[in-house]
């Protein structure tokens, strides 16, 4: 990208013509919306590095952003430029913040979403330096969410992720893969409290059984999507009541979960749903499945 120089403003009005300086743009409708947005955080912090002008002119298009997208900057932004990032926002209805290990904190975080109450959109993959307060103000400021990864981030308490669950019942998309501390009852109640629940991602927790399946399958009516991969504890009893219950089932992902069986995959298969197909159980006869109870 070619540099525009900055307006001199000791410059002699009768002197030769010079290129446009970019501040003499409209700043909304030309410089924000149709430059600014074409470029990547990267190439906006190359910008703002320049002059003070521009560096005022990049501060104040972070306010206004309503999609804060870091993609794959996360591993290497800093606190400082997360804090410049989303320091003043007050407008913001999706922010995308994954791999930020360390440098997103709950004094960058929680000022960001008391400001920005209409949050639909969170993603906090592996942001690791977070905590469970950080947590309680998205579920107390921020209920219109619909779509929420919490992937990776371990500190999660069942206490407050059932909260969550509780109060923002307008989720459809969840991810809690990772979150070790997550137990049945957890799950339980987010299935009851959430009616909306079509994509629900909890695998890698080693304590879900066929008790969060049950309950996902009496009470997720619209689940389309289901992820239980590496959840030892999950058998064919469990998901016999999922495969009878849930119709609009289209994709069930159960690698590495051990007492699974192919015969019980093939049934899945059988009524259009995609599934894993390393299982270690060997097939039962369809004649074997144990009844279903709610």
């Amino acid at each position: 990208m070619t540099a525009l120089p900055c307006l001199d403003a000791n410059s002699d009005s009768g002197s030769e013509m010079k290129t446009p300086s970019l501040e003499a743009l409209p700043v909304d409708d030309v410089i924000f919306k149709s430059i600014f947005s074409k470029l990547d955080l990267k190439a906006l912090s190359n910008l703002a590095n320049t002059c003070t002008a521009y560096r005022n002119m990049v501060h104040k298009y972070f306010q206004t952003l309503k999609v804060i997208d870091i993609g794959n900057h996360g591993s290497k932004i800093s606190e400082r430029a997360l804090n410049v990032l989303l320091g003043e926002n007050y407008c913001c209805q999706k922010v995308l913040l994954r791999n930020c290990r360390s440098s997103l904190i709950d004094q960058i975080f929680q000022p960001f979403l008391e400001r920005n109450p209409h949050l639909s959109h969170v993603n906090l993959t592996n942001c690791t330096s977070l905590s469970n307060s950080s947590l309680h103000i998205l579920t107390v400021n921020c209920m219109q969410l619909v779509r929420l990864s919490l992937s990776g981030c371990v500190w999660t308490t069942p206490e407050a992720v059932t909260n969550l669950g509780i109060h923002c019942n307008s989720i459809e998309v969840f991810d809690l893969s990772g979150c070790w501390n997550i137990n049945d009852d957890c799950i339980s109640t987010i299935s009851s409290t959430c009616p909306r629940l079509t994509d629900l991602n909890i695998s890698r927790i080693y304590g879900i059984s066929d008790k969060s399946i049950k309950s996902i399958a009496r009470n997720s009516s619209c689940i389309r999507r289901l992820n239980v991969s590496e959840c030892w504890r999950i058998t064919d009893e469990g998901l016999w009541m999922l495969l009878e219950y849930s119709k609009h089932l289209k994709m069930l992902q159960v690698k590495g979960c051990r007492s699974v069986s192919v015969g019980l995959l093939a049934s899945f298969k059988t009524k259009g749903v995609f599934t894993d197909s390393l299982i270690l159980k060997p097939s039962n006869h369809l004649r074997n499945a144990p009844p279903v109870q709610i």
